[in-house]
């Protein structure tokens, strides 16, 4: 495993835990820690300058989000992008976040202008550097702003928790498909129809906005050596209408 981590990383007012456990996450979203990487605790721990207790309680916590792989006795590995997982989350985004939008737009208030003007211009910054780690954090930024604006905050935490294979394939596609401009102009049109209070808008954008079947079976193409190799989806899956078709 390459040198990720460092101790200045930390904020050692913070709980150590969470702080590495997001640490790793990301690493694991970006590729940094590919599927199939070897995790090594005892490494982990020199490099943050830490016990290893912090550490292993940050594996506990991957390994129930399904992102990496615990074997007693043969090591620690990052998990495969898992289809079914991937398209799990797709439900859960699918399912919520258009209603989300729908009632971001029902009670928007102007002191969000400044937080949304400010995201969109990051990210076009972001966009002009091909700073792809940066605008994917914008991307979630923008979806955890609608979900203050619809009161429901805590939500956008639940999704987020679920949808660790589903952001590896979108974190990825950034890198590949290079399609930062249509994701401003898409996070654009939702922020003026939630803006406006225009919820059947706001509602038809964000699931526009959510589409990720392109972006999928293009990285299955490019990328197959990243998924799990006995995907029994995979076995009969040649379309994005069948991707499609499996969330109804």
């Amino acid at each position: 495993m390459s040198f990720l981590f460092s101790a200045e990383m930390l904020d050692h007012r913070l709980p150590k835990t969470m702080q590495i456990f997001t640490l790793m996450r990301d690493a694991i979203i970006a590729m940094r820690l590919p599927p199939g990487e070897v995790i090594q605790e005892k490494e982990i721990a020199a490099q943050l300058g830490l016990s290893r207790t912090p550490v292993r309680e940050a594996l506990l916590a991957l390994a129930s989000q399904n992102l990496i792989i615990v074997r007693p006795n043969q090591g620690t590995i990052v998990s495969p992008i898992d289809i079914k997982l991937v398209l799990d989350g797709q439900f859960l985004r699918e399912s919520l976040e258009p209603r989300i939008a729908k009632l971001a737009a029902r009670f928007y208030r102007p002191e969000y202008n400044i937080e949304f003007d400010e995201i969109i211009n990051r990210q076009r910054f972001a966009a002009i550097n091909a700073n792809t780690s940066y605008f994917f954090a914008l991307d979630d930024e923008f979806h955890k702003l609608i979900a203050k604006c619809a009161n429901m905050p805590e939500i956008w935490l639940t999704l987020h928790g679920g949808t660790g294979h589903l952001d590896r394939v979108r974190r990825l596609a950034f890198t590949v498909e290079q399609h930062y401009e249509s994701v401003i102009n898409e996070h654009e049109a939702l922020y003026h129809a939630v803006r406006r209070g225009d919820e059947t808008s706001a509602e038809e954008l964000m699931t526009v906005n959510l589409e990720v079947y392109d972006s999928l079976m293009i990285l299955l193409d490019k990328h197959r050596h990243y998924f799990e190799k006995d995907d029994a989806i995979l076995s009969r899956l040649d379309s994005k209408k069948g991707l499609r078709h499996l969330l109804g």
